[in-house]
Formats: C-alpha cells, structure tokens, sequence
C-alpha cells in the first residue's frame, strides 16, 4: 500500500458534540492518500463510539485507544502511529477550512520548506473572525522565510495550524511534553528556530472554536490556576534555554522580549486577585526566569508595565497590587511631568532607585504615544467623515494642532483632511469627495499631533465600538460614478480606498445539482461582461458564459459556476469583460457540502469573492 502523503493526527478527549465536524472538515480534503490518525484518549462519554461508526465508513480513519494521559502524551502516539510524508495536527473540537490541505501542502511540496503554517480564525457559532493575535505574522503570504528573518513569527506557537515534514520531525525528535500545559510552544518555537525555511500563508486554514460557556468569571479563574501559571513559566524558561544552549543570544533577548509583553502578562495581570499561595509561587517561579532575563527585554515595554516587573523582581506584592488597580482604573492622563528634555511618570508606589537597575522604570519618553480611537466612519454624497478622539497617552487629550492625512500607498502626494478637534479630544476630519471621485487609488489615513510640546503621529487606530468599515458609489461633478471605501481592519490599520464601482454578487446559493448560483449587478467596467472566470491558487482556470438581465440592460447578471468542474483548492470568481476580469464584491458568506466536498464562499482578505473547495 502506497505510502499517504498526510497524517493528520487527532487527538479526542470527551469531545462527542464537536467529533463529527472536526473530522468531516478532514475528510472532505483529500483523497485516500490522507491518513487520518484519531487518539481516543480514554474518553467517557460518546467519543469512542462516534469514532468507530466514522472508521467503519472512511478506511482512511485509524483509530487508536489508550488511558487518559492528556493531549501532549495523546499527539506522540498519533505521530507513532501515522505512516505519512508529512504531520498536521488538528484539535478535536476546531475544524479545516475548505481547502486547506491542499493549500499547505502544494505550498510546502513547491518550495521544499520543513514546515508550513496558515492563517487562523475563531469560529464562535456561525460567526468567525480574526485571531488578533497572530494578525501581523499572517498578514501577507511569505515563502521560504524564517523566524530570525521574520520576527513575528514568534507568534506562531500553535501546533494546530501547521504541516510538518516528517523526515524534520524525526530528525530532531520532537515530542510533545506529557502532562503540562502550553504542550505546543516545546516543539513548534523549536521548530520554527531548527527549520531551513518556513513558508507562511495568509489565506486561513484552520477555524479556531470558541467554547461557549465561557465567562470572564471562569476565565480569570483559568488564569489564578498555580499549576496553569507554573506550566507557562517552565515553558518560556525552556523555549528561553534552547535558545541561549545554541548561542542565538539577539533571537533569546527577543524572545525574552514576547514573554515578559504577552505570555508572562496574561497571570501578571490577576496578581491582585490570587490567594496568598499563589502570589507566593508566581514570584518565586518567574523570579527564577527573570534572573536570566537580559534587561534590554523590558525596554521597550510601557513605563507601568517596566515598573510592575521592577516590583515583581523586588517581590514588592504591595506595590503589584496598588499598580495593577491603578492600570484598571485607566485612562490615565496628567501623571506625566516633563524634566529638562525628558518625561517622567508619576505612578502609585514609586520604587526607591537601585544602583544595579540601570533603566530608570518610570522614564517614559517612549511612553508618549499618540492615541486614536474612532467612534464612526462616514461617506456621503458630499464628504467623507472620520469622528474620533485623540490624546497623548499618560499626558493628556489632544485639543489643537490635529490633522489627519491620507498617506498615498502608491507615489503621490499626501491628501490633508479638514480636521477639527474640540476642548475635550474629539476630531472630526473631513474630505471632499470631489478630491478622490474618478480615481483609482488607495490611501493610509493618519492622526498627526503638535500639541503638549510634542510631536506625535498615529498610524493606528482602536474601534470605540462597531467601527469597521462603510463605502459609498458616489457620482461627482460630471465624474464617474466611483465606489469609495473606509475600512478599518482588525490590526487597527485606517484606510480610504477609491475606485471604479465594482461589480458585487448580491445573491449566492448553491443548488442541488452542486452549481453556484450568483445573481448581482455589473459594475463600471469598459466592455460588455461575458463570463464568470475562476482562477485557482496555481492559475488555473474555468470559464462558464455569464447572462445579463434584459429587465435591466447589462447592468445585472446571472451566473452559473458548476463546482465539480472545480479541483479542490481556492479558488477567486470573477467576471470578464472584454480582456479584464474583474473581482465581485461580496456582502454575505455561504457553507455547504456538495458530493461530499465541503464548500465555503467568502469574503476575502480584499473584500472580493473567494471560494474554499475541498474534495
């Protein structure tokens, strides 16, 4: 029998409601060169049952049984028992995304990397949306790249978004640590360090579920939990030591860096609510750590933030708990004061300055950043509007000399807003439509201050509530009719887009013979649209004839894309005219399983259609 080309192992834990789409979002990917290794780990409830009627119908399926030993001791005996050319591992209750498979591993296959990892989404009901955390590292798709090329890679210490070559695997025996928490960071930062190139996708691959019956009661709990925050320590004390064993001293203080910014923070930040037992061991356990931590780790952190772990060093649990309400009480403005040419910080608890702490923890000048957070964004017939507020963080709000600009993303020069701004902080920026109507260009907006006896710029912006994103078809002076668009993204980036109206598939079904149905409107495109095109990741295509409306001229179409002529993959559906194709907008999304392959359509990362197949 043929060697499979994957193995996905599947490690199962009382997981019977989430079994069967977890698996079906596997096997509905690939042919029979997939091997799909399930470990019942000693399951109580309908788990094993569920596994052995799945197993009876997809030879492909291997189950495995054995006493409960928890997911790290699970995963090793998937990897001994999986016989594949390369290892995804994928959590019982998350599920693939169409195509992913086949994403990751043509990707890997084309560029001989070691490992290959995708994007992530959070799947809460029928809902998904981006894993914040990972933002910067998926941004865009990086082939052939490397965690000490490409920083933020650190990030990308999950086990589950991922496909292995296994002949790297076995080369450096990784093996899940057995009865910890964060099992994952172990192997995958090691990975990502011993790799010879890493190729990163940004389209998603993996559907990350968000239980439902989770409270932020039960959530702070997870987090004042001795044995969940001792696990976290040992863990970046051991990713730290591998490091500095291989003499990678930048990549080590980097690293040291992420830790003391994110991982260590999430227990930091509910000191003040633990049990004396648990305040005991926290400082113990990470004042073993933080004696290896090079002081150029905290840097670049906040000045509270540099001061809480100056406390924790000084085991002052007094003064973590007066600082840490402090910061939870916020905003916090007027609590800066201005010496000579620099800044200082006037917090609560003010350590006694050391001789051996070369740092200055309240020193805050590159504290003074300039903060925006937008409460609508607008666009009318006459004007685009951005309404906000703006302040200086730890000194104050802004409330003169604002400005906000459009930053051209191609050559050209910068468009200045209309800004005004109140005694309070609030902005309201404004730009004629008349300036952008008829042109095809994209812009980054940007807050930019001289108030405070400072100069500051925000280039990014926090949502004060359900701020994302709203565009406009407007009609200028004479101009054409122009689609302009202000969208802002998860990452906080603001952008003004302007462009011909696009055509947008305003109705999406798929029918029972498995054909995707689109009905839409056509929008300014130089000849008259005559087919639907789908363009494959490897440039492949497939053109079906598209028919207009003739209730409505050629400004409404019908089109009809059959999916089995569609190989499994991702796919983007667009309409040509002429010699262009052009892209179809898309307000809604669509998940169906046609023939037993599973079918997503979707928004992408543009706001064009993209359709996940797999099969």
């Amino acid at each position: 029998m043929a060697r499979p080309r994957l193995s996905v192992v599947v490690p199962v834990y009382n997981v019977a409601d989430y079994l069967p789409a977890c698996l079906a979002s596997i096997r509905s990917q690939a042919g029979p060169d997939l091997e799909i290794v399930a470990v019942d780990d000693g399951s109580t409830d309908d788990s094993a049952s569920r596994l052995a009627d799945l197993a009876a119908v997809d030879r492909r399926l291997k189950v495995v049984t054995q006493a409960n030993q928890g997911l790290g001791a699970a995963r090793n005996t998937g990897v001994d028992h999986a016989t594949g050319e390369f290892l995804w591992f994928v959590d019982s209750d998350d599920l693939l995304t169409p195509g992913a498979i086949n994403l990751l591993l043509s990707t890997i296959e084309a560029t001989g990397s070691d490992l290959a990892t995708g994007n992530v989404r959070r799947v809460a009901s029928e809902r998904t949306y981006p894993a914040r955390f990972l933002a910067e590292t998926f941004a865009r798709t990086r082939l052939r790249t490397h965690i000490r090329r490409f920083s933020p890679l650190i990030a990308d210490r999950v086990a589950w978004n991922k496909v292995f070559r296994r002949t790297f695997w076995d080369q450096h025996e990784f093996r899940f640590p057995v009865g910890v928490h964060y099992e994952d960071q172990y192997v995958t930062l090691p990975a990502h360090y011993l790799a010879r190139s890493v190729d990163v996708r940004r389209e998603p691959v993996y559907l990350w579920r968000v239980r439902e019956t989770g409270t932020e009661a039960s959530i702070t709990q997870q987090r004042l939990d001795v044995a969940s925050m001792r696990d976290r320590v040992h863990a970046v004390r051991y990713v730290s030591g591998f490091l500095a064993a291989r003499g990678l001293d930048q990549e080590r203080r980097r690293y040291d860096e992420s830790a003391v910014t994110h991982d260590l923070r999430y227990f930091l930040a509910t000191f003040d609510a633990a049990d004396d037992d648990y305040r005991l061991e926290f400082l113990s356990s990470v004042n073993s750590y933080l004696a290896t931590v090079d002081e150029s780790a905290f840097a670049r952190l906040p000045a509270l933030r540099r001061l809480q772990w100056e406390l924790v060093r000084r085991n002052d649990s007094a003064g973590l708990d007066e600082t840490l309400q402090f910061e939870r009480a916020g905003p916090h403005t007027g609590v800066a004061r201005r010496q000579g040419r620099s800044w200082y910080a006037e917090f609560p608890w003010p350590p006694d300055p050391e001789p051996d702490r070369p740092a200055d923890p309240l020193r805050i000048n590159r504290d003074l950043r300039l903060l925006s957070t937008l409460d609508q964004l607008r666009v009318d017939a006459d004007e685009v509007r951005v309404d906000g507020s703006a302040a200086i963080d730890l000194v104050g709000p802004v409330t003169r000399r604002l400005t906000m600009l459009a930053i051209p993303e191609q050559l050209g020069r910068p468009l200045r807003l209309t800004t005004t701004v109140s005694a309070e902080g609030r902005f309201a920026a404004r730009l004629d439509v008349t300036a952008i109507a008829g042109r095809q260009r994209r812009w980054r907006l940007v807050l930019l201050s001289r108030d405070h006896h400072l100069r500051r710029i925000a280039s990014w912006h926090e949502s004060a509530g359900a701020v994302a994103s709203v565009s406009r078809v407007v009609r200028a002076r004479r101009g054409s009719a122009t689609e302009i668009r202000v969208d802002l993204t998860g990452r906080g980036r603001l952008t003004l887009t302007s462009g011909i109206t696009p055509s947008r598939a305003e109705q999406i079904r798929i029918s029972p013979a498995g054909v995707l149905e689109l009905v839409g409107s056509v929008g300014d495109v130089d000849s008259k649209p005559t087919h639907l095109v789908a363009v494959g990741t490897a440039g492949r295509e497939t053109l079906q004839p598209l028919h207009t409306d003739p209730h409505f001229g050629t400004r409404r179409f019908v089109g009809r894309l059959p999916l089995s002529d569609l190989s499994d993959g991702i796919w983007r559906v667009r309409i040509a005219a002429g010699a262009s194709h052009h892209g179809l907008m898309i307000d809604s999304a669509l998940t169906s399983e046609v023939a037993g392959r599973a079918v997503r359509v979707e928004a992408g990362e543009d706001g064009y259609l993209a359709l996940f197949v797999g099969g």
